[in-house]
């Protein structure tokens, strides 16, 4: 119920994915269980779809996930997320 980020783009995408809508419902591939890595993640980049499947990994991986972002292919992409089971959030890339 608080906005804590905003992003102001004019060219590129943007993409969120989040427990705060529809609760938990991304699966973690490796478990086969609820995904705990994050509560939101957005991501900013040149293209939709990547910064969709990103933003949907952050959920699952949290912290772990932002290696993803230190490959070269990867470089114009940046990341906020808000942790899951703390009032913590961080930036990845951010400009």
């Amino acid at each position: 119920q608080t906005i804590v980020k905003v992003f102001e783009i004019s060219d590129g995408a943007i993409a969120t994915s989040g427990t705060y809508e529809k609760g938990s419902h991304i699966i973690d591939p490796k478990t086969g269980m609820i995904a705990i890595g994050a509560r939101s993640a957005t991501v900013l980049g040149p293209e939709g779809g990547i910064a969709e499947a990103l933003a949907t990994a952050l959920i699952v991986t949290g912290k772990d996930g932002a290696n993803l972002f230190t490959k070269p292919e990867l470089a114009e992409y940046s990341a906020w997320v808000i942790e899951r089971h703390s009032n913590e959030a961080w930036g990845i890339n951010l400009k």
